[in-house]
C-alpha cells in the first residue's frame, strides 16, 4: 500500500512545480516586455510632438515665402518705375541736345528747357529758379546796366533756349561770370556758355568753355554733362580715341548721372 502513495505524491510535486514555473515565467516576461512597451510609447510621444513642431515650423516658412514674394514683387515694381524716370531724364537730355546742335530747327520750347535747369545749384549753396516765369528783356542801353545775378542768368538763358541767339546768349553769359564767378548761377552760366559756342559750331571754345567748369566748378551737378560734351566733341572733331577714353572716365567716376548712360551709348557706337 505504501509503495502506491509515492508515485501519486511525486506526480502531485511535479505538477506542482510546474505550475511555479510558469507563473515565474510570466512575471518575468511581464517584468521583460512592459519597459520596452512604455519606451515605444513614449518614443512615440515624442516623435508626435516633433512633426507638429515641423507642420508649425513649415507653415511659417510658408507665410514667410508669400511676404517675400510679394515684397519682391514690389521691388521690381520700383525698379521698373525708376528706369522710367531715368528714360524720361534720358530723353529730355538727347532732346535739349537735339534742339541746341540744330542751328536751323525752330526755337526751344522753354518749357522743356527750364526742367532741364530748373535748379541751379553750385558748391557753395543750392540756388533756387528764376521767380520770373517771363523772360527778362533788355534793350541796348538796359544790357550795360548791372543786372542781378538772377537777371542775369535768366536774360542770358532766354537768349539762348527761347530765341536761339548764341552769340548774345555768350555774351550775356560771360559778362555774369565776369560780375558773379562764384555766384549760384555761376556754374550754370558756365555750362550754357559752352552749349552756346557749340551751338553756333565754335568746337573749339565750346570744348574749352566745358572743361573751365570741370577744373572752376568740381562740385557742381552739372559737372556730369560738361564731362559727356567733351568727349562729344573729341567724337565730333574725329578723335575718336580720346573720346573713347573721356566716355570711360566718365562712366567710372559718375556711374549713376544720366551723362554715364548717354556716355555708354555713344562708346557702343564708337
Amino acid at each position: 500500500m505504501s509503495t502506491m502513495r509515492v508515485p501519486g505524491r511525486a506526480i502531485v510535486v511535479r505538477f506542482w512545480i510546474i505550475d511555479m514555473l510558469r507563473c515565474v515565467l510570466i512575471v518575468l516576461l511581464m517584468l521583460l516586455f512592459a519597459p520596452a512597451s512604455a519606451s515605444v510609447w513614449s518614443r512615440l510621444d515624442v516623435l508626435e510632438k516633433r512633426v507638429n513642431a515641423i507642420s508649425k515650423m513649415s507653415q511659417r516658412m510658408d507665410k514667410l515665402q508669400t511676404q517675400n514674394n510679394r515684397l519682391n514683387g514690389e521691388i521690381e515694381e520700383l525698379k521698373h518705375q525708376l528706369e522710367q524716370l531715368k528714360e524720361q531724364q534720358r530723353e529730355m537730355y538727347l532732346d535739349i541736345e537735339r534742339r541746341l546742335s540744330d542751328s536751323s530747327g525752330a526755337a526751344a520750347d522753354s518749357q522743356i528747357s527750364a526742367e532741364m535747369d530748373a535748379a541751379p545749384e553750385n558748391s557753395a549753396a543750392e540756388a533756387q529758379p528764376p521767380a520770373k516765369s517771363e523772360s527778362v528783356s533788355l534793350s541796348a542801353a538796359e544790357s550795360g546796366s548791372k543786372l542781378s545775378e538772377q537777371d542775369q542768368y535768366q536774360h542770358g538763358y532766354d537768349l539762348l533756349m527761347k530765341k536761339r541767339d548764341f552769340q548774345q546768349a555768350i555774351d550775356a553769359f560771360q559778362l555774369l561770370l565776369k560780375r558773379y564767378p562764384d555766384g549760384k548761377y555761376a556754374d550754370n552760366a558756365q555750362f550754357w556758355l559752352g552749349e552756346a559756342y557749340y551751338a553756333k559750331n565754335e568746337l573749339d571754345d565750346a570744348l574749352k568753355e566745358f572743361q573751365n567748369l570741370v577744373d572752376n566748378y568740381a562740385l557742381s551737378p552739372k559737372v556730369p554733362d560738361a564731362v559727356y560734351k567733351v568727349g562729344y566733341i573729341y567724337k565730333s572733331k574725329g578723335d575718336i580715341e580720346r573720346a573713347r577714353k573721356v566716355f570711360e572716365g566718365l562712366i567710372e567716376h559718375y556711374p549713376d548721372a544720366p551723362a554715364a548712360r548717354l556716355a555708354a551709348m555713344r562708346l557702343e557706337s564708337l
